[in-house]
């Protein structure tokens, strides 16, 4: 009877110590489950933030380009429009300035010399006459020197290249629209040797409908 009192009487302390420890388990896994929601909300919010800040430096760099690339366009632009007339270059303001029919009208009215053949004859030091073009260099070239062998590819006068490709003679001028012009430059003989190869010694009218066709 002794011992199945005793016995009794620890039952309830064993209950005890066993809802005690069901109770600590299950506080363990709430706090478990608490810190990994918490971790899991924390890395959301982190990506979520990651992700706003990699489009706003998206976006800042796709500006700074755009920014970047105005600037480059208005430096071309700032620098087509400070473009200068000279000596040797006709601009487009001044061919809008009046009326001209044609390039070879402007020419004539603006720089009348560019039409003139500056090459100067090797015999007497004379200026070409512009209608003999080079058939006088050839006569005066032979009568200095009758055995000698004519020159490769004499000039044959002054030369006209449209936007980097030859068109002719000067005549090729009065076919071009004073519209269409961006710049006329006179090359001279030496220069237009040098660029654009022997038979250019009486020069070249460099004639550019653009910017980006060498009109600067």
């Amino acid at each position: 009877m002794l011992e199945r009192s005793i016995a009794l009487n620890l039952r309830p302390s064993d209950n005890r110590v066993n809802s005690e420890s069901v109770t600590a388990d299950r506080n363990d896994w709430c706090y478990t489950e608490q810190v990994r929601f918490i971790h899991t909300e924390a890395f959301v919010k982190l990506s979520v933030r990651m992700t706003l800040v990699g489009a706003a430096l998206s976006a800042a760099a796709t500006c700074v380009v755009s920014v970047s690339a105005q600037a480059v366009k208005e430096k071309d632009s700032t620098k087509i429009h400070t473009v200068k007339a000279s000596q040797d270059l006709i601009i487009q303001q001044q061919l809008q300035s009046r009326t001209f029919s044609n390039a070879y009208a402007a020419i004539e009215a603006l720089h009348s010399n560019w039409l003139r053949v500056r090459n100067l004859n090797p015999a007497s030091g004379s200026v070409i006459n512009p209608a003999a073009g080079a058939t006088a260099t050839s006569a005066a070239a032979s009568a200095a020197s009758p055995s000698a062998p004519p020159m490769p590819r004499q000039a044959t006068g002054i030369q006209v290249y449209l936007d980097g490709v030859r068109a002719g003679g000067i005549d090729v001028l009065k076919t071009i629209p004073v519209a269409t012009i961006y710049t006329i430059r006179r090359i001279s003989g030496i220069d237009a040797q040098a660029r654009f190869g022997i038979g250019h010694s009486d020069g070249v009218i460099y004639v550019a409908t653009g910017p980006e066709k060498g009109g600067i």
